[in-house]
């Protein structure tokens, strides 16, 4: 039985980013949509909306999700 065997060298990297909430990639537009899905599809005041999640940043690492489940209760 013959086995063929292919190897690929690959270059050595140079360069490793890694991208930490917003550090490289401005994720502020992925935000405002999701706000605005939330706040329109549940009638929800958006300012007031905002402003809780503001609050709510400060002690939940997924703020917008905490306070849209307190508006579906």
């Amino acid at each position: 039985m013959i086995w063929k065997v292919e190897i690929i060298l690959m270059k050595k990297p140079e360069w490793i980013f890694f991208d930490i909430g917003s550090t490289l990639v401005d994720e502020s537009a992925v935000y405002e949509n999701r706000i605005e899905e939330i706040t329109q599809s549940n009638h929800i005041n958006r300012n007031e909306f905002v402003e809780k999640v503001k609050q709510r940043a400060k002690t939940s690492p997924k703020p917008i999700v905490s306070v849209a489940a307190e508006h579906r209760a």
